[in-house]
């Protein structure tokens, strides 16, 4: 198949695990004797080989001086950009005459780009991880959605669905049957879609030896927070977690100790998290430390007895899979797709997003009960190892191959 990835962002250009499994996939296909080109934009401006494939930043993103803020050039600037890239993205399709476009995050990109793509006369797919085409077709349902289910007064509540109904001349692949969910809800429908959840290269991971999570080591408890520092990771509900415990904490409770790990380039919101801290009285109990390379997660994740994940919201975690191929006892927000890849109190713990006290509770059970967390340990890596980046790679493969006989 000749195939054409379609991204905002692509390594080394970067800023979380949309843009990285993009890559794997489209080596992936490259090394399965696919043609592959990638189109991407020049944000970021970095530029790296990408072996089996071509990869051309042609496109410009509509957004401030980061990827996170808004576009403020006014509404011509805006019509001049999204015509540059249409017409950058049709000449390439005239050159390559693709059998597929595969459609990842668009985020950045209008959606007049988004009809360009469905009107090329060329089969489209869209990867559909995250909710950036919710947002762009139905921004009011998802500004609702967020207010209401993830920051407001309905965490984690059913979805009213929107009353206007998108028909779409693409196909979707949706990371997770949360995000499937989401988009209906959004009144967003598809030519055809399906479920392939998302898959992580786990062949060093489980090759290393399981650390044993029976017993810990003497100090502390140590708790672990391994991602980006912005507000849907939740990584304040751990704060807060850990404030509760430390209230608790005497002569006869076990300690407790955080360590947060992740880019920081939400100012505004790590200001707010050092405030929390101080405030709760945790300065000698919480350490902040940068981002590890991927290769380096296992000796982080073996560093430490539990691994929390408090995100308010989550598609789809490639480090909570990765996490738990290690074997580090999880606990796991119950949003999204966590509850698709951790099942309650077999391969890691759940508790109601947002909610630091059941956060703490989960956390003072898994820490007293070594035996649990012994089959947590081994179970959760069993679990782990269905989610791999080859059978991700193969079901994908099958699916664009169909949308080219249709």
């Amino acid at each position: 198949m000749k195939l054409l990835f379609i991204s905002n962002l692509f390594p080394p250009n970067q800023i979380g695990g949309y843009e990285v499994l993009c890559a794997r996939v489209a080596g992936a296909m490259a090394q399965r004797g696919h043609e592959v080109r990638v189109l991407t934009s020049c944000y970021g401006g970095r530029i790296s080989d990408h072996e089996g494939m071509r990869v051309a930043q042609g496109l410009r993103l509509l957004c401030g001086d980061t990827i996170y803020q808004s576009f403020a050039k006014g509404e011509l600037r805006r019509q001049v950009i999204s015509d540059d890239n249409a017409i950058v993205t049709r000449e390439l399709v005239e050159r390559l005459r693709p059998d597929v476009v595969f459609a990842w995050n668009l985020y950045g990109l209008h959606k007049d780009y988004f009809h360009m793509i469905e009107r090329l006369g060329v089969p489209a797919v869209c990867m559909l991880t995250d909710n950036w085409l919710a947002e762009m077709m139905a921004p009011a349902f998802i500004g609702t959605y967020f207010e209401r289910h993830i920051y407001g007064d309905r965490p984690g509540g059913g979805l009213v669905p929107a009353e206007t109904i998108h028909k779409m001349e693409v196909a979707a692949i949706f990371g997770a049957r949360s995000m499937q969910a989401l988009h209906e809800a959004a009144g967003l429908g598809f030519r055809d879609a399906t479920v392939i959840h998302n898959g992580v290269d786990l062949t060093d991971v489980l090759a290393r030896t399981r650390k044993p999570r029976r017993e810990l080591g003497e100090g502390p408890v140590r708790l672990l927070f391994a991602g980006r520092l912005v507000r849907l990771k939740g990584v304040h509900t751990a704060i807060e977690a850990l404030g509760e415990l430390d209230r608790r904490s005497g002569a006869d409770r076990r300690s407790f100790s955080l360590t947060i790990v992740g880019d920081d380039t939400d100012a505004v919101y790590l200001a707010h998290l050092m405030s929390l801290v101080a405030r709760l009285g945790l300065a000698e109990k919480v350490t902040f430390l940068p981002p590890v390379a991927e290769a380096d997660l296992g000796d982080l994740f073996d560093r430490h007895d539990l691994y929390l994940f408090p995100s308010l919201y989550e598609p789809f975690s490639l480090t909570l899979i990765h996490a738990m191929a290690t074997g580090i006892p999880t606990i796991a927000s119950a949003v999204g797709g966590n509850v698709e890849i951790v099942e309650d109190r077999r391969t890691g713990l759940i508790f109601a997003p947002g909610n630091a006290t059941d956060l703490a509770a989960m956390i003072a059970f898994l820490a007293e009960d070594g035996e649990l967390r012994e089959r947590i340990s081994q179970a959760a890596r069993d679990a782990a190892a269905q989610f791999t980046t080859t059978r991700m790679v193969e079901q994908m493969e099958a699916y664009l191959a169909r949308q080219i006989m249709r």
